[in-house]
């Protein structure tokens, strides 16, 4: 009798532990990351430190301009349900840059310098506002694996609704991850362009860099998260974007800061080996997460705005094989 009670007791203590530090944990953090997202907007973001803070004023300034243009609020419906919100800069082009900003992200934060160029350049922008942030519905922020849905549902409506008759994708970092998901799937007589801009390789690659860079241990969490996201979200948080990319057609720009602190520059580089269309490299020497081009300055923003212009009507090589790719 004592033994079966040392056995149950020891179980019991096992059980105790196994709840307490591997499933409790792994379903707080999935439903942490997997959740509504709250965002501050540019304007009350503090850049005072942080990698930010370089570029306070030239984000600022392109905010102001980008805010001062005449411009709406439009929304959609998602496959399943969510409404979700944008900014329509309708510039009279047959050219629409749609740009899907990142995790937890303000759009303006991670576009204001481009999207302002590309407005002022006569280019329409349409800045979305991905499921559950900000504006828009949904109870869940999937890391790009519902987003890239939305990506698909933002090019029809786009040609659609919006007249548009050639689409750049542009994603940064999680919006990045979506397009670099949703590559495969989109209309090459569509979306002429993407701009893929430091995305990560899966959800479940980015989570476990993340832990590694914060020290938790990940070897009984990781296959916790996968399951989680079998359960709850019906789909394989593993699933690599180079699945993806690998049977894209469309030319693509691959962005990425040697000196990302977010997402590892190493994943920018698989994503850019592995993707089989005309595709073109823009590695920016010593940038952190999402400032490629802002650190890059002039040079970084010109070699984006030629490749846009080749790749629409507005120039005449529409297949941009290979082009040069470059290291700032």
């Amino acid at each position: 009798m004592n033994t079966i009670r040392s056995i149950l007791l020891g179980a019991a203590v096992l059980l105790g532990l196994y709840l307490v530090f591997v499933l409790g944990p792994a379903i707080g953090s999935f439903f942490t990351v997997f959740g509504r997202r709250k965002v501050t907007p540019l304007y009350q973001l503090d850049m005072t430190h942080g990698y930010l803070t370089p570029y306070r004023e030239e984000l600022l300034t392109a905010a102001d301009r980008l805010e001062a243009v005449p411009h709406t609020e439009v929304r959609m419906t998602a496959a399943d349900g969510a409404v979700l919100a944008a900014d329509w800069y309708d510039r009279g082009s047959s050219v629409t840059v749609i740009m899907v900003h990142g995790f937890s992200a303000d759009k303006l934060t991670n576009f204001a310098v481009q999207a302002d160029l590309l407005v002022r350049d006569g280019y329409n922008v349409l800045l979305p506002e991905n499921r559950a942030h900000a504006r828009s519905g949904g109870k869940r922020s999937t890391m790009g694996i519902y987003e890239q849905y939305d990506v698909l549902a933002w090019t029809e409506y786009a040609s659609g609704t919006l007249g548009s008759r050639q689409i750049v994708m542009y994603g940064m970092s999680m919006g990045c991850t979506a397009v670099s998901y949703a590559s495969d799937k989109l209309d090459a007589d569509k979306v002429r362009a993407l701009v893929l801009d430091c995305g990560y390789t899966s959800p479940w690659e980015q989570m476990r860099d993340d832990m590694r860079k914060w020290h938790v241990p990940n070897l009984l969490l990781m296959p916790h998260l996968r399951l989680l996201g079998r359960l709850v979200l019906k789909t394989d948080i593993r699933t690599p974007v180079t699945d993806s990319l690998n049977k894209c057609r469309i030319p693509a720009l691959f962005i990425h800061g040697t000196d990302d602190h977010s997402v590892l520059f190493e994943r920018g580089q698989t994503n850019y080996r592995s993707c089989a269309s005309g595709k073109q490299a823009l590695f920016v020497e010593g940038a952190d997460h999402t400032v490629s081009c802002l650190r890059g300055g002039d040079t970084a923003l010109h070699t984006l705005m030629t490749f846009i212009d080749r790749n629409t009507e507005r120039g005449t090589d529409h297949n941009a094989s290979n082009a040069s790719n470059e290291k700032l």
